[in-house]
């Protein structure tokens, strides 16, 4: 799998927030099969996201 970065950091995302976004990958991959994991991993996205203004 290949993530680039062009969209979190045009947002003004760095180094912690990627480790941020790595975690919730792995978290999502490992829980995949659980509803209740995903929706806990949407929800901390929507977290994050919520810090960071998108571009247009």
């Amino acid at each position: 799998m290949r993530i680039g970065t062009p969209a979190v950091t045009t947002q003004g995302m760095t180094e912690p927030e990627m480790a941020q976004i790595a975690a919730l990958i792995a978290r999502a991959l490992r829980g995949r099969a659980d509803d209740a994991a995903i929706a806990a991993v949407r929800a901390d996205v929507a977290a994050l996201c919520a810090n960071f203004t998108p571009y247009s």
